[in-house]
């Protein structure tokens, strides 16, 4: 069923490139899979906007809360996030984890079950939170500016930028996320630590977060100027620029140089 699901959404991307005049993607990553596998001309890159707000990197009081933010679905990899504070609970007696956000399908209600049943199993209750609702923006405000890490362990594949990041990136929390292509343009080292989404490796970048003042901030910052430069005010701008290219042109398909 999935091939055949692919199969019509390749034939349809197919179809409309015959007409189109440009096609927008949020990554390098997306414009590759665009060209490469779908055969679509004129691919333009423009990035997700981000939300800015009034918190600059550095700005938290310490701790060593770590949090995970968005829906809460088996591709995210949370059972191997939670093994991670169980490895770090002995080196880190006061870590935390709240783990915030919403099940969108009913079907995966048994997933965040599962969940919770890890958590008393491996006696980790002192330590993990669930926070399993809606979050206002005044309650994501606070839970970033209480967070030492945000940590998106996810396991998919899709090729497709993370709107979580670009949510929360004005806050400058220094950021562990896995070796995914949804990732692909952050910089290892740079706005992120990425790992595989296992608990050894998700553990140890948790660490040295921790226990590593200037790489933390290094980190808080890179995310920071990341959102600064594309801020939805700039991303729009760049639409409009696009846009504008896309009417001057005098022939669908062959844009002018700008």
């Amino acid at each position: 069923m999935k091939g055949l699901l692919h199969l019509a959404f390749r034939s349809s991307m197919k179809a409309t490139a015959s007409f189109a005049s440009a096609f927008v993607v949020h990554s390098e990553g997306m414009r590759k899979t665009a060209e490469g596998e779908y055969g679509l001309h004129d691919v333009f890159v423009i990035p997700l906007g981000s939300v800015q707000v009034s918190a600059v990197a550095g700005g938290r009081a310490a701790s060593h809360h770590v949090v995970f933010f968005g829906f809460i679905r088996p591709e995210k990899g949370l059972q191997s996030l939670i093994g991670a504070i169980g490895t770090l609970r002995g080196q880190v007696p006061d870590i935390r984890l709240t783990i915030a956000g919403s099940v969108v399908h009913e079907r995966e209600r048994g997933y965040l079950l599962g969940l919770h049943e890890r958590v008393q199993a491996e006696a980790l209750t002192d330590h993990v939170r669930f926070l399993t609702k809606f979050l206002s923006d005044e309650e994501i405000s606070e839970l970033m500016r209480e967070a030492a890490a945000l940590a998106l362990p996810y396991t998919d594949q899709f090729v497709e930028v993370s709107a979580i990041v670009h949510d929360v990136a004005g806050y400058g929390v220094p950021l562990v996320c896995s070796k995914t292509p949804r990732f692909s343009e952050l910089v290892d080292g740079v706005d992120c630590l990425k790992v595989a989404p296992v608990s050894g490796e998700i553990a140890r970048a948790i660490l040295r977060i921790l226990s590593e003042p200037d790489l933390a901030t290094k980190l808080g910052e890179g995310l920071l100027r990341r959102s600064q430069t594309s801020t939805w005010d700039v991303v729009a701008a760049e639409h409009l620029k696009l846009y504008r290219q896309v009417l001057r042109s005098s022939s669908p398909g062959k844009l002018p140089p700008d």
